[in-house]
């Protein structure tokens, strides 16, 4: 009860990936449909087997009628359980008093925000539970009831049917089993204890190649430079072990202090240096338990490892934060009392800021779902939705713009698209339009901070027609004759010849713009330009358009895009374009679910 009272939901709403979440597991069919596929039927991007995740969600709508606060107790409560399991299997190795103030240190960490209070952060609020329940489970079955065997292998399962991170598990039993065993029998003790771990791995691994015909999923790429791992996992390693590194110069606001009290955040390594030295003295076995365990919890995010700018990936420690917080307690009240204390203001600090977002993100919704109402047929853009708070600590509409005016958040068929570039990248190509004027087609809402929402103007201008010669449904078949030279699809501008084309595709996500040059003959009037060199065009260096589509493709609830295709000029010396004309209406390009793995051959 304590850890809920700690993450009670405070203004809680849906943010980025919930709407993708929610939505999909709102029907019964579809949730139970993630048994024998990816991630709310999503794929091509990246594999995911989270069926329990999927389930959750269905429940928390079968209970809440999609109420967010529903959701976010759900995650409060899981995490409420597993620092109970923890506290338990603590108390085994290092006594009662370790045990229970561990729970209480590793349960009001602000490292666990992002699993706690974002819905889909749950994947790891919900799936430590079940792997310490199966640490706990393999625990007393060393310890003679043999009948916990079996229901520790069920819970491993169950981690594994919630996020791949449970992969950790059999490691995490060899070290306890090693640690359990006496001297001179440990690593036959290792191996006898973790084996059957192994082999329901061996299994997970065997059933995700069935259903994805790979082996592994999860996000790719990540720098995997060794000295840059270690180093990264060095920092991660301090936020955890000083809780004051989390604290930002905003969160000493309420207290009327300034930045230079930050000076002080050395302050908060003391109570894990004191714990380290006393462990180094007296019981170096545990030490190393200690940190054998952290590394090979945190061993399933490497690729985030190195990736310390971004502080939402906190998350990813959540288990590998229970090994440090026992060492943290091993002094009971007097290395745990410090850490707590020292935790309250950036607990404080994230929870407001996490409370700030949402009130955001339900005020944004209320406005949106009025504007649907209010306004005739026609695809929707959105100007000034904001991918996370200023902070970059808490993320906000990232990701399922396309699902907030459908059922069950709204009663709406309508498309729905973010008018701004897919990629956050300052150099990813602009369109001048959302700010000030609309788009020529479709309603352009603008977001405004003070006065709400209102719909732009249209932007009126000269006008072409334009349509697509060939098919405009590129599925698989169809580019591969592209990409044999089979057959060349192409837009075809009429009017006025101009030298170049802007052509910008809407996602959901955002939009992807590039500039191409007229490729029609010379002399002939208008202009073309084929939809491979429109694949192949930069966007954001070094990105193509052929690449930036991989994640719509995977993600968006429809895969029929909008093609915007204005006609100017572009300056050879700055290489700005400049517009001159419009295409009369929207083109519609036509993808399939499989495109982003098409274009990732294995």
């Amino acid at each position: 009860m304590i850890v809920v009272a700690v993450w009670w939901p405070l203004a809680s709403y849906w943010q980025s990936d919930d709407w993708i979440a929610v939505q999909h597991a709102s029907d019964p069919a579809r949730a139970l449909g993630d048994l024998a596929g990816n991630q709310y039927g999503l794929g091509g991007v990246v594999w995911f087997y989270r069926p329990l995740v999927t389930l959750s969600f269905a429940l928390d709508t079968w209970l809440g009628g999609g109420a967010p606060f529903v959701a976010h107790l759900s995650n409060a409560v899981a995490h409420g359980l597993a620092a109970m399991l923890l506290g338990m299997l603590v108390c085994r190795f290092l006594g009662a008093r370790a045990g229970w103030w561990a729970a209480i240190i590793w349960a009001c960490s602000p490292i666990h925000a992002g699993s706690v209070m974002w819905a889909v952060g749950r994947v790891d609020s919900h799936a430590v539970p079940w792997m310490l329940l199966s640490a706990l489970l393999l625990v007393r079955f060393i310890d003679g009831a043999r009948r916990s065997r079996a229901p520790a292998l069920a819970a491993f399962v169950a981690a594994l049917c919630t996020k791949e991170l449970a992969v950790a598990m059999p490691g995490i039993a060899a070290v306890l089993c090693f640690g359990l065993a006496g001297h001179g029998a440990r690593l036959r003790a290792a191996a006898r204890g973790s084996w059957p771990f192994f082999a329901v791995l061996a299994a997970y691994f065997g059933w995700r190649y069935l259903l994805f015909g790979r082996f592994i999923g999860g996000y790719g790429g990540g720098d995997l430079d060794p000295l840059r791992l270690l180093l990264g996992l060095e920092t991660w390693t301090q936020r955890g072990l000083n809780p004051l590194s989390l604290l930002s110069a905003d969160g000493l606001a309420p207290l009327s202090l300034d930045a230079s009290w930050l000076d002080w955040r050395w302050i908060g390594f003391l109570p894990a240096a004191a714990a380290v030295g006393w462990l180094a003295c007296s019981r170096p076995m545990v030490l190393v338990g200690v940190a054998a365990l952290y590394v090979g919890c945190a061993i399933p995010a490497v690729q985030f490892w190195t990736s310390t700018d971004d502080l939402k990936n906190l998350r990813y420690f959540t288990l590998p934060f229970a090994p440090l917080a026992a060492m943290l307690a091993i002094g009971g009240a007097r290395t745990a009392v410090p850490v707590l204390l020292l935790t309250a203001l950036p607990l404080l600090e994230i929870r407001s800021d996490y409370a700030q977002t949402c009130i955001s993100a339900r005020k944004i919704h209320s406005l949106i779902l009025e504007q649907d109402k209010e306004l005739d047929d026609g695809p929707m853009f959105i100007w000034g939705l904001p991918r996370e708070n200023s902070k970059q600590n808490v993320i906000s509409y990232h990701l399922g713009v396309d699902r907030i005016v459908g059922p069950p958040f709204g009663q709406s068929s309508r498309r729905v698209f973010a008018l701004r570039p897919l990629s956050p990248r300052p150099e990813a190509a602009r369109i001048p339009y959302g700010e000030t004027k609309g788009l020529p087609h479709g309603h352009t809402v603008s977001l405004m901070r003070a006065t709400g929402t209102f719909v732009l103007t249209p932007d009126q201008g000269p006008e072409v027609s334009a349509h697509i010669e060939g098919p405009a449904a590129l599925t698989s078949e169809v580019l591969t004759d592209i990409s044999k030279d089979l057959i060349a699809p192409t837009f075809v501008i009429d009017g006025p010849r101009a030298s170049h084309y802007r052509i910008t595709t809407f996602t959901a996500g955002g939009y992807i713009a590039c500039v191409l040059p007229n490729e029609a003959a010379a002399g002939e009037a208008g202009g073309r330009v084929p939809l491979a060199s429109w694949l192949k065009a930069e966007t954001t260096p070094p990105a193509v358009v052929v690449r930036e589509l991989e994640v719509p493709t995977a993600l968006d609830l429809e895969l029929r895009f909008p093609v915007l295709i204005e006609a100017g000029v572009r300056s050879d010396t700055t290489g700005r374009f400049t517009a001159t004309a419009v295409a009369s209406d929207l083109l519609w390009v036509q993808f399939d679910r499989d495109y982003a793995e098409f274009m990732t051959p294995r």
